[in-house]
Parts: structure tokens; sequence; C-alpha cells
């Protein structure tokens, strides 16, 4: 509604922590930032 809104923050995939913010960008998809998909690590 016009009175909510939803963050929907993405949960970090295990084994990125050495990984930058640049480096993090394509790994998110459209389904991961809606909460239907999780971020795979490649």
């Amino acid at each position: 509604t016009s009175e909510v809104r939803w963050l929907v923050l993405p949960e970090r995939p295990a084994g990125t922590e050495h990984l930058t913010e640049e480096e993090l960008v394509p790994l998110v998809s459209r389904d991961s930032m809606v909460g239907v998909a999780k971020v795979e690590a490649s």
C-alpha cells in the first residue's frame, strides 16, 4: 500500500566475504531482490 514499504536485502552467499561490492553486484538477480530466490556464488 502507499503506507507500507518493504526492503528486501538478499542474504550474502557463503564464501563471498572477500568480494567487494562491485564484485557482488553481478550475483544479485531480480528474483533474489524480491525474495523468491537465493543468491548463488559462482
